[in-house]
């Protein structure tokens, strides 16, 4: 059997702005070389469960990171701070506007990778031991879904579903700019979701230093 090609999408913001997000008044208590490392820690975990996966760094950040483990670590780093629309939308109090059109715009470097099936993982979250590769690679959307609302640190979705997935980011980004939370928007958008009751993910809420597993 043909091993199936794996594709690992991390969104980061190593250097970031001092303003509020609508829900917080500090956007990160850590800082940029400590949300860097825990990025690292990202990429380390996927390569403990995927030693194949190939990884796609999308750096969102004011400047880019220029620490050559970070960088290499990935299979492809895309520095995409240096745009104004997407300084507009991360330094934005929207943190989930900025997710939606990093990824988004990254698509022109993806979009010739030919993968089976895509995994989205926010950087400084890392795959746990709960995190059990056969419960995913699925047909169609999966992620951890409650009462509408979606969580956006991981899920997963298979070939077939990148357009809709990609046009579910565009549709949700007018939502997005008027403040309401990509959890809740996103979903919406992507239709019918294979609902994960354990996503197998571990992480630090960065504005309250506040540690989750999910």
């Amino acid at each position: 059997m043909m091993q199936k090609k794996i594709v690992f999408l991390i969104t980061s913001v190593v250097h970031f702005v001092p303003s509020p997000l609508s829900y917080s008044k500090t956007r990160s208590r850590f800082t940029p070389e400590e949300r860097m490392n825990q990025t690292i820690q990202s990429m380390k975990s996927i390569r403990s469960k995927f030693p194949n996966a190939y990884i796609v760094l999308i750096e969102l950040g004011t400047r880019e990171a220029r620490s050559k483990p970070f960088k290499s670590m990935a299979d492809r780093y895309i520095y995409l701070g240096g745009k104004k629309i997407v300084r507009q939308a991360v330094d934005s109090p929207h943190k989930g506007l900025g997710e939606a059109i990093g990824l988004w715009l990254a698509h022109r470097y993806i979009q010739s990778l030919r993968a089976d099936y895509f995994f989205k993982l926010s950087g400084r979250y890392r795959l746990n031991g709960q995190f059990h590769k056969e419960a995913w690679l699925k047909d169609g959307f999966s992620a951890s879904k409650e009462k509408g609302w979606m969580s956006t640190k991981l899920y997963g979705f298979s070939k077939g579903y990148y357009t809709k997935w990609r046009m579910g980011l565009k549709k949700s980004m007018p939502e997005l700019k008027r403040g309401i939370a990509i959890e809740k928007v996103l979903p919406r958008k992507l239709g019918r979701i294979r609902r994960m009751n354990n996503l197998g993910v571990s992480g630090t809420i960065a504005p309250w230093n506040k540690k989750v597993s999910e």
